[in-house]
């Protein structure tokens, strides 16, 4: 992790944060509600609120695992006082998706690779001059983890990669030659780079 990271990393929690998670707001608020009783200066001088971009080829399919999974781990550490956005390649004008999704437009030709300059462009410019964001990637073989991966190598970010079962035997006989390829070429180097 990066040093901004690492040195809140052994930092205990404050006594009383189960306190302020049970009634932290879940409706998107940036930080969490305090309860009476608790100072909240001194909670804050223990704790980091981390700025984290979540980054997911897509959440159109609603009813798919990752959808759900990444849009509720979203919700989660909004929740905590931590400020999250996701990153999907989705067409902006056909996603109901709430304020702290960032949908990217792709290149149609390349649908099936999520090819998106739009999202390597604002990840970049996100992360640039902030070394202490978390990069969290989610599924591999397709571009959005792999622009996730380059920003962190050039802007010197936390890169954290969860391959979702994209490394299980299963999924390597789906489009072997074309996942050999993309191995060599960009996914080995991604992994082994990672957080």
């Amino acid at each position: 992790l990066p040093p901004a990271v690492r040195r809140y990393s052994a930092t205990p929690l404050h006594r009383d944060w189960p306190a302020v998670r049970a009634h932290s707001c879940s409706s998107g608020c940036s930080r969490p509600n305090w309860p009476s009783g608790i100072d909240a200066r001194n909670v804050l001088e223990r704790l980091i609120f981390v700025r984290i971009v979540q980054v997911i080829p897509s959440i159109a399919n609603r009813s798919s695992g990752p959808t759900y999974s990444v849009t509720r781990l979203c919700e989660q550490l909004i929740g905590q006082g931590h400020d999250v956005t996701l990153a999907c390649t989705d067409e902006p004008n056909r996603l109901a998706a709430p304020h702290w999704v960032r949908p990217c437009s792709y290149v149609w030709l390349a649908k099936k690779l999520r090819l998106s300059p739009t999202m390597s462009r604002w990840l970049h410019n996100e992360c640039r001059g902030n070394p202490g964001l978390i990069l969290h990637s989610h599924s591999l073989w397709e571009m959005p983890s792999q622009y996730a991966a380059r920003v962190s190598r050039l802007c010197g970010t936390a890169h954290v990669v969860s391959p979702r079962g994209a490394l299980g035997m299963a999924a390597f006989v789906r489009g072997s030659q074309w996942k050999g390829v993309f191995w060599w070429l960009w996914q080995r180097r991604a992994l082994e780079e990672a957080a």
